[in-house]
């Protein structure tokens, strides 16, 4: 499968792309791969995240059955890249990678099917999680995203390029199955207040400095500590 990623944004900190593309089909089976991390939605619904943990240098293709009877499907994958390193996220090139088969073993589309959009509704310039995870997230919502994901527009399309991408692998791993779970009742109510005394406000851990690959406190757009 072809690798691509934003050509602008290969090596940019959290960003997310999302990829899109129209299939004149209802059922149908996606095989995708993409770094760092992604989400797939077909005609607004989600159906899974991923990828599958890999080796260093490798990513698993994993393969999504859709069966959703419509005449058309609008497929979209949010690929996130991180661009830092830390124990749950590699720092490794971004790519996006798909292919789009028929019941009947029919290639309905690939890669290059896909156009390109820049989620532009999260904030980019964030403090770090931890250690553990990439950045916290913040989002300064304008419009409603329901009209991109059946097909319309909000966000703006940009160019890609090809990409080196890692080495794909098949997995014969089973898939989560995402099923609903739905509250049966409250159990306690409660509120929240702001700390006076918040001892982890310049904890290394947030920002770039001393080795930690992130922003630095002045490069932030917003300081989720500060304004919280």
């Amino acid at each position: 499968m072809k690798c691509v990623y934003a050509k602008d944004y290969v090596t940019e900190k959290n960003v997310t792309i999302a990829f899109r593309a129209e299939i004149a089909s209802g059922d149908f089976t996606l095989k995708i791969a993409a770094s760092n991390t992604y989400q797939v939605f077909v005609n607004g619904a989600f159906v899974a995240y991923g990828p599958m943990r890999s080796a260093h240098g490798y990513s698993n293709v994993s393969a999504y059955a859709i069966n959703n009877g419509a005449q058309k499907s609008v497929v979209i994958v949010e690929v996130a890249s991180y661009n830092i390193g830390t124990y749950y996220i590699v720092k490794e090139e971004p790519f996006f990678a798909c292919e789009i088969v028929s019941a009947a073993g029919q290639t309905l589309g690939d890669t290059d099917s896909f156009k390109a959009y820049l989620v532009d509704d999260r904030d980019k310039k964030v403090m770090k999680y931890d250690l553990q995870r990439p950045f916290t997230e913040s989002y300064r919502m304008s419009a409603d995203r329901s009209a991109f994901y059946t097909g319309g527009g909000s966000f703006r399309e940009v160019s890609v390029k090809t990409v080196a991408g890692n080495r794909l692998v098949d997995s014969e791993l089973k898939l989560p199955a995402y099923e609903r779970q739905v509250a049966d009742k409250i159990i306690e109510c409660g509120t929240v207040s702001k700390s006076k005394n918040n001892h982890f406000h310049d904890h290394e851990w947030f920002y770039k400095r001393n080795g930690f690959d992130a922003y630095t406190k002045d490069e932030l757009d917003i300081n989720l500590l500060e304004d919280a």
